[in-house]
């Protein structure tokens, strides 16, 4: 299992963009559904940006949940079917409310690669699918494993210790599945 520090923030960097860019997790407004959820990203790299800061937290031995500062206790990291989404399998990351979820779509699996960068595989997808930056910002999830690899790397860099008694525990509803 990858080790992360639970309470460090790490910035999360594309292989296809190296540094110059980072994952941005927004905070949650409330969708044409009802629920909360924010947009998921690539942006210029900017380590004051507590958009683009995230804690890894450990959820067993083998998953993980993400979150930012930006989005607080109870925003992670999750996969959501988008119908405008024009990739195979219709599906982009965003930030997700766990008052409406905290099932599989909100854990991930950090899948050691090269050279320290992961893959990442989201739970409720599967292990034939990873998240890909692609293009114009946008972040999918992906089972062409072939096409530009480089876009399915992640590298995850520590940028400083939490610190903060609202990150020192998961905020999500027990899911088995």
């Amino acid at each position: 299992m990858a080790e992360f520090d639970q309470n460090q923030w790490y910035q999360i960097n594309n292989q296809d963009y190296k540094l110059s860019q980072s994952l941005v997790g927004t905070a949650v407004y409330e969708g044409a559904d009802n629920r909360e959820r924010g947009a998921v990203f690539m942006r210029k790299t900017n380590s004051k940006d507590v958009e683009q800061q995230w804690q890894i937290f450990p959820s067993d031995d083998s998953t993980f949940y993400l979150r930012t500062k930006k989005g607080g206790d109870k925003t992670y990291l999750g996969a959501r079917l988008t119908v405008s989404e024009v990739t195979q399998g219709n599906t982009r990351l965003a930030t997700i409310n766990t008052d409406y979820t905290s099932g599989p779509e909100v854990t991930w699996k950090l899948v050691p690669a090269d050279n320290g960068q992961f893959y990442m595989e989201n739970v409720a997808n599967g292990s034939s699918w990873r998240a890909s930056s692609q293009g114009e910002g946008r972040v999918v999830m992906t089972s062409d494993f072939q096409a530009r690899p480089d876009k399915q790397r992640w590298t995850f860099t520590k940028m400083g210790p939490i610190d903060d008694e609202t990150f020192s525990a998961l905020n999500v509803r027990v899911f088995i599945w």
